[in-house]
């Protein structure tokens, strides 16, 4: 049954086309006639972002957005007032988050890298 409710989930997120809530999804899902509720929908989303298939990110205001996203290591640059996002793949970014981890003497770093701004819709319209 979970695997039901995650390609549903998962096709949610493909419809959308862009970084959404869970509430987002389900009110998709219901549109749809395929409702199942919240609780199962967090659920899915945490498989699929577990597993890989999608991306999550957090809301100005904290709360967890998702989205079908390419393969492999990326970055987003995402705008502060409608949303849209953009995959971009940095490079030099991971180059030098090792050479400052390696440099205070840490290994396996990770990061988290956030990049927002006003996308050229939202700029030009304020």
């Amino acid at each position: 049954m979970a695997r039901k409710n995650d390609d549903a989930v998962y096709g949610a997120l493909v419809t959308l086309g862009r970084f959404a809530s869970a509430r987002e999804v389900h009110v998709e899902l219901s549109r749809r006639g395929d409702g199942p509720g919240l609780t199962t929908i967090y659920r899915a989303l945490k498989r699929l972002s577990d597993d890989g298939l999608i991306d999550d990110t957090r809301a100005s205001d904290g709360e967890a957005l998702y989205r079908v996203c390419g393969t492999g290591h990326h970055h987003h640059v995402t705008c502060r007032e409608c949303g849209h996002t953009v995959e971009v793949d940095v490079h030099d970014v991971e180059a030098l988050m090792n050479s400052v981890a390696t440099e205070h003497g840490f290994t396996a770093a990770q990061h988290v890298i956030e990049i927002t701004g006003l996308c050229a819709s939202c700029a030009s319209s304020s």
